[in-house]
């Protein structure tokens, strides 16, 4: 039950990071992988991969309620 719970915490952190955010939320914070890296792997241009990790992980932290 607290599994489920955790789970259901979880997919709506990366619903809330929004479907154009989830990606590179997913790639660098769950996946451990680079930043740079996965701005190739999404075919970003360089350095953008950090202005919507920004974003996504502000969303994150509205959604945990973190100031």
């Amino acid at each position: 039950l607290m599994q489920m719970a955790a789970r259901e915490r979880f997919d709506g952190a990366v619903r809330a990071a929004g479907p154009g955010l989830a990606d590179i939320l997913w790639r660098v914070v769950c996946a451990g992988e680079g930043l740079v890296a996965a701005e190739k792997a999404l075919g970003w241009p360089s350095r953008a991969g950090k202005l919507v990790l920004t974003l996504a992980l502000d969303r994150v932290a509205g959604w945990y309620r973190v100031p």
